[in-house]
């Protein structure tokens, strides 16, 4: 395994979003659910930030690459 030194578990990094109308799980046809950020756009706000929070510490050439996500959006 390669070993990346700037790479440290447990680093945190914060995202912030306004939540839109199309951003919404109304789009996905929840009906009661305009003010709740569809699970979907959840998933692709994690990775964005972890793109942003690792991109800069990977070695040129490199991309970070999801194998698994799991978590309850309640």
């Amino acid at each position: 395994m390669l070993k990346i030194p700037q790479l440290e578990i447990g680093g945190t990094y914060t995202r912030e979003k306004k939540v839109k109308e199309e951003d919404t799980a109304i789009k996905y046809g929840r009906g009661q659910l305009d003010n709740l950020l569809a699970t979907q756009n959840l998933i692709a706000l994690m990775v964005e930030a972890s793109k942003e929070l690792l991109d800069d510490k990977l070695p040129n050439g490199f991309i970070t690459v999801g194998k698994k996500i799991q978590f309850n959006h309640l």
